[in-house]
């Protein structure tokens, strides 16, 4: 009889010491690899915020120049954060040796980018030449062979802007003939690994900006102002910032009401009740019950100013009679697609008991629903529309020269405003004189903006 062979048991198997041992090995080298690349990307991200908010201030810095808001000349002391420059300056210097090659190839990008935008090629590769290279720091000692040719000087400063401190350094250098300068503005910040990033933007702009100009489209007194301190065009200087891209203001002829504005876009996104308070008292705890208050939704602000000339050769840039009363009346021509009427306010009233010659108005148009767009006409009412007795006219001109009166401009119609407009002004003489025009712009002669004016009410 056979024996049967004895069962012998299933061979169990596993991992040895060395296979967990290179698992996990290659796991970790998977996560740090993970972790980096991480990194990486928000370095990035950080960098294009960085340079982004840079050119934020650049472009704020050369429009306020621009618009005729400073002085070229280094005299001028910013509502921002201003440090003691010459330890900044100190600090930058040192940490020179530490610029990365980030910080040359941004250099290079942004004076390529300043020398187009601004139209300036051969200041443009000056740029090129010196930031490009790293030759020497931005806020560093000044340079003799450098400083040749300055005109107004040159100055430092600081500014804080999402968390990050920038240093400028803005130079004046004379321009072709004398009639223009050019603004060389560089700036500084050191990212998140402490290596110092730079940018360049090249302007040119007059060295002082005729008194016409500023009466009919910069800032006056009452009116709006440009770009500043990383808010928009279209937001008033008098707006109260109540935390970081919201700010609020208290439009012509309503103190007791306050529009909450998105600081970036310019739209008004709020309705705030003052209830006898002021700006200067709402807080950031107020901005859900200001949101909580556009019934119509987000809503865009059309805004500017009044004159009245009631003389016999009315001046378009000098206004020399009082206000008389009036309503400003916005017709949409799509009003049926927009979500609420919308609603207008001036200061007519307190302007005709102080005798003032300019009113300032403002308006909240609540843009189409399908494509966040208006149009329509904007008209004067009250005694000012009486065409027995007055002539209103707007001021508008083929500023940026394209053959045709845009938006911004001052057209009869408004078609298709998808953003807020400011210095959309108007002139009332008296009835049977013709609209004054205006000479056409020649900065040589010290003329950047033509003034005339167009017939309105009736219109052409």
């Amino acid at each position: 009889m056979r024996a049967h062979p004895r069962h012998r048991p299933a061979r169990m198997t596993g991992w040895s010491l060395v296979e967990a041992l290179l698992a996990s090995l290659f796991l970790s080298a998977g996560m740090l690899l993970l972790l980096k690349g991480q990194a990486s990307a928000r370095a990035y991200s950080d960098f294009a915020r960085e340079r982004a908010a840079a050119a934020v201030l650049a472009e704020a810095r050369i429009e306020r120049l621009r618009s005729g808001m400073l002085d070229a000349a280094p005299t001028e002391i910013h509502s921002a954060a201003v440090h003691d420059s010459a330890a900044h300056d100190s600090a930058a210097h040192d940490s020179a040796a530490h610029d990365s090659a980030a910080h040359d190839s941004a250099a290079h990008d942004s004076a390529a980018h300043g020398s187009a935008a601004h139209g300036s090629a051969a200041h443009g590769s000056a740029a090129h030449g010196s930031a490009a290279h790293g030759s020497a720091p931005l806020l560093g000692p000044k340079s003799d062979a450098a400083d040749a040719g300055l005109d107004a000087g040159e100055t430092t400063w600081h500014e804080d802007l999402d968390s990050s401190r920038y240093g400028f350094r803005q130079r004046v250098l004379s321009g072709p003939g004398g009639a223009l300068k050019d603004i060389d503005l560089q700036l500084r910040w050191q990212d998140r690994f402490g290596d110092w990033q730079a940018l360049r933007w090249p302007a040119r702009l007059a060295p002082a900006q005729p008194a016409a100009a500023l009466l009919a489209f910069s800032a006056q007194a009452t009116g709006d102002v440009a770009l500043t301190r990383a808010r928009h065009a279209a937001i008033p200087e008098s707006a109260r910032l109540l935390e970081p891209g919201w700010l609020a203001f208290s439009p012509a002829g309503d103190p007791a009401q306050a529009w909450l504005m998105d600081a970036r876009t310019g739209w008004v996104l709020g309705l705030c009740e003052l209830g006898g308070r002021s700006v200067d008292e709402l807080r950031a705890a107020d901005i859900a019950a200001c949101r909580s208050r556009m019934a119509g939704g987000d809503a865009l602000l059309l805004s500017g100013e009044i004159r009245f000339d009631l003389e016999d050769s009315p001046s378009p840039d000098k206004p020399r009679s009082s206000a008389v009363p009036l309503t400003v009346v916005l017709h949409l021509s799509d009003a049926a697609a927009s979500p609420a009427p919308p609603h207008c306010v001036s200061n007519a009233s307190s302007a005709i008991a102080r005798g003032l010659p300019v009113v300032s108005y403002h308006c909240l148009v609540y843009p189409r629903g399908l494509d966040q767009r208006w149009s329509g006409r904007s008209e004067l009412g009250g005694t000012a529309a009486d065409p027995e007795r007055f002539r209103v006219c707007r001021y508008s001109a083929d500023h940026d020269h394209d053959g045709r009166i845009s938006n911004p401009e001052h057209p009869l119609d408004y078609h298709d405003v998808d953003g807020p407009m400011t210095q959309q002004n108007f002139l009332v003489i008296r009835a049977g004189f013709p609209c004054p025009g205006g000479l056409p712009p020649d900065p040589a002669a010290g003329r950047l903006l033509d003034l005339g004016t167009r017939p309105h009410q009736p219109p052409e």
